[in-house]
This record gives structure tokens, C-alpha cells and sequence, in this order.
């Protein structure tokens, strides 16, 4: 799977706090599963222990932002009281409420997010592990209209038009409007 350069950065970071903690664990200890994310002895991790730390995680950020928001706790205190760091409390403050969403729901996202930014649906297909291509069209394509309107903009885009003269003013044309006008003055 390919990668942007900041992912790239921010993995690189945890397999250094990875090297740590497999020192000092030590090799006695120390399970190496292979994987990015593990325990802190190396095992793999259980997917329904990821599931629900992340409905934690969701649950903390609305809880930090009721404290600030609702209750008016200062960013010192609810940095002390859920015992995380003060950039955490100020990107939870600061931001949006989060809808009701599950960790699962992140692949969707990621699907999503990628049709927006033109991904070839080829290739989004192939990230998702998707059998067809035709699969993730039908799954996706209708959860964002705009994906349609850019389709139809591209398709008009390409359809050679040809110019359409316009009329001068000396022509004999005469609007909806004028006629209408015209009919009244001679009906009476």
C-alpha cells in the first residue's frame, strides 16, 4: 500500500518507540509478531480490544469538550483530570462535535475521502481488497453527490459545442416579454 510522506514520517516515529520498548522488554519478553501496533511486549494486538479503545477515545473527546464547553473547566484542569496532554485538550476544545461513528467506519472514510480527491476507483478498489471494481462504485459513488456532479461537469466538459451566434439588435427577434407587452397595447 502506498503512503504520503506525513504517514510515512508518523510511522517511522512509532517504530522508534517501538525499538524502546522491545528493549526494554528485552528478548525474553519480547513477542516479535511482526506487526506495527502491538502490546507493549510485542504481541498482536486483539481487534476487538482495537474496536473498543477507539469508542473510548471518541467518548474522551466529547467528554473533554462537554468539561470546557458546558461546565467551563479550564484546559489545566481537564489536562490533569483525564491525565492527557494539553495539545489534546486544545485540539478537543477547539474542534467540532464528532459524529456517532465506529472504528470500522474509518475504512468507509478512507473510501470516501479518496473519491473525493479523484482517486481512480481502480485503485481505491484494490486498497479496500475489494473482488471488482464494480463492488466499490456502487457502494460508494451514490454517498457523494458531488462525485456525480463532478462526473457530469467532466463528461460536458469534453462535449465539443459549438458557439451559438447571438442575435444583434437590428434582427427581428422579439422576446416572450415584448410579446406579451405588444398583445396588451392593441387589445384595446
Amino acid at each position: 500500500m502506498a503512503l504520503d510522506e506525513a504517514t510515512i514520517s508518523v510511522l517511522l516515529d512509532w517504530r522508534a518507540v517501538q525499538e524502546r520498548e522491545r528493549s526494554a522488554a528485552g528478548s525474553e519478553v519480547w513477542v516479535d509478531s511482526g506487526r506495527v501496533f502491538t502490546r507493549e511486549d510485542g504481541a498482536r494486538l486483539r481487534p476487538q480490544w482495537i474496536s473498543t479503545r477507539f469508542e473510548e477515545l471518541i467518548k474522551k473527546y466529547g467528554l473533554v469538550q462537554d468539561k470546557h464547553s458546558v461546565e467551563g473547566w479550564s484546559i489545566d484542569r481537564i489536562t490533569r483530570h483525564h491525565r492527557i496532554s494539553v495539545r489534546t485538550v486544545e485540539v478537543a476544545t477547539g474542534g467540532e462535535r464528532l459524529p456517532p461513528i465506529r472504528f470500522h467506519d474509518l475504512r468507509h472514510g478512507a473510501a470516501t475521502l479518496a473519491l473525493l480527491g479523484n482517486v481512480n476507483m481502480k485503485v481505491i478498489s484494490e486498497t479496500l481488497g475489494h473482488a471488482r471494481h464494480s463492488f466499490t462504485a456502487d457502494t460508494y459513488t451514490s454517498v457523494l453527490p458531488e462525485v456525480s456532479r463532478a462526473a457530469a461537469e467532466a463528461v460536458a466538459a469534453v462535449v465539443p459545442r459549438r458557439s451559438q451566434p447571438r442575435p444583434s439588435d437590428d434582427t427581428n427577434v422579439i422576446s416572450f416579454a415584448d410579446h406579451r407587452n405588444r398583445r396588451g397595447r392593441h387589445a384595446g
